[in-house]
């Protein structure tokens, strides 16, 4: 295409309404004046528009040709110049050709990657699965493409084998540089990412074999996968929250009081929160869980009532508008980034301050779903049988299985003891 700048076309009348024309100007590489030009439509219509009797009619045909001027000058096309055209004409064939190719070639990693999404619901995602489809787009194409596009593994996703993959995975896992390399979870992580997309061209037929398999996961690292705030450590968080953050207050306290996930808490609406019954509808669109696609309620105790209430009293809100949006209040737009990590950079500030508190790892906003389940274990072991009380928490977080409530149990060192509604027999 021709190397040129150019000033944006603008539609030019006489004042008698006889004489229109399109003026633009262009500046090709190397000259130090633009060179002003004025276009009366025979580049594009073979005619002069001024023929054109109507005024209404002639207007119409140069708004059309003012955009078409300024359309092919942001191409780099100049139709006065022969040579400009060519190179455009050519481009545009090749660029057909190739997708083309693309689109007929079914081996073709681009368009394998592009079934990959659209059977996982990943090219217009609902609320739920945005986060799991941007990380993982982003992933094969950021860092699993460019891989295979530099060994010339593009073409036949067929040619792919488990020493590619062992190749491509160490590169990361085995990185000097700390900031690049891959931990033993987060290894396992992206093993399973290029499983989910290789299973899923063996289940279409487009290999035979999926090498992730033969892939060995890492042992897992020892983390803690979540901490517990003390009640004392609640009180001062929430007292500073409210003052130098007050969506993460309320949010905080969603997240302890009903045990909703941080996640799910940003895509709540407020037409969500029935006030008046104290419950919160949690739609499956939304949730982690759920995979019946049935909506869900929870309850909402007298503290979290109180909170809600004095955040929406203090916010202009519509039923429609998401409950933590754009701006730190409701809003009909997404909430902006970098939210989650400003609670755990309020947990280090207090940190310092308080030395003796919040010195654990771990302590991040997904933790006040932990500490409030446990919280609630502790305050009610005597006054509900353990039976009750996981019963109400299963229904609560929403867990498929009693498996996932007993986490609970196990880390308090409590016996599930199912006989306890039968003493009086």
């Amino acid at each position: 295409m021709a190397n040129f700048t150019f000033k944006e076309p603008k539609i030019y009348k006489d004042p008698a309404n006889k004489k229109w024309c399109v003026r633009y100007a262009i500046k090709y590489e190397g000259e130090s004046k633009f060179t002003y030009l004025k276009e009366y439509g025979r580049l594009y219509y073979n005619m002069s528009l001024n023929t054109i009797s109507d005024l209404k009619a002639r207007e119409k045909k140069f708004i059309a040709l003012e955009v078409a001027i300024h359309e092919d000058l942001k191409e780099g096309v100049d139709r006065r110049n022969i040579q400009s055209v060519k190179q455009h004409v050519e481009t545009k064939i090749k660029v057909a050709k190739e997708s083309e190719a693309k689109k007929t070639d079914k081996h073709h990693f681009d368009t394998c990657l592009n079934l990959y999404l659209q059977h996982k619901g990943y090219i217009n995602p609902v609320a739920k699965k945005k986060q799991s489809a941007q990380t993982i787009k982003m992933f094969l194409r950021n860092q699993f493409r460019p891989y295979l596009e530099t060994n010339k593994l593009l073409k036949d996703i067929r040619e792919i084998n488990k020493s590619h993959l062992q190749d491509f995975m160490n590169s990361y896992w085995l990185h000097k540089d700390p900031d690049l390399k891959w931990s033993n979870n987060t290894f396992n992580n992206k093993r399973s990412y290029l499983g989910s997309f290789f299973s899923l061209l063996l289940d279409e037929e487009i290999i035979t074999v999926n090498p992730v398999l033969l892939v060995k996961s890492k042992k897992k690292d020892k983390t803690q996968r979540f901490g517990i705030f003390t009640k004392e450590e609640l009180v001062i968080l929430w007292d500073y929250l409210k003052e130098n953050n007050y969506l993460l207050y309320v949010m905080s306290k969603l997240i302890y009081h009903s045990f909703i996930r941080s996640s799910e808490a940003t895509r709540l609406r407020v037409e969500a929160f029935d006030m008046t019954n104290r419950k919160i509808r949690v739609e499956a669109d939304i949730a982690k869980t759920q995979k019946d696609g049935l909506d869900r309620y929870v309850m909402m105790f007298l503290p979290l009532h109180e909170a809600l209430t004095e955040y929406l009293d203090k916010y202009e809100h519509k039923p429609n508008w998401l409950m933590f949006g754009k701006g730190k209040r409701p809003s009909q737009f997404e909430i902006g980034k970098g939210w989650y990590e400003d609670f755990t950079t309020c947990v280090q500030e207090l940190a310092k301050e308080h030395p003796g508190k919040f010195d654990r790892e771990n302590l991040t906003l997904y933790c006040m779903k932990h500490t409030g389940v446990t919280h609630f274990i502790q305050d009610q072991k005597d006054n509900y049988s353990s039976t009750e009380l996981l019963q109400f928490v299963q229904s609560q977080c929403r867990h498929e299985s009693f498996q996932d409530t007993q986490v609970y149990w196990k880390r308090l060192g409590f016996q599930l003891d199912t006989f306890d509604s039968f003493k009086h027999l």
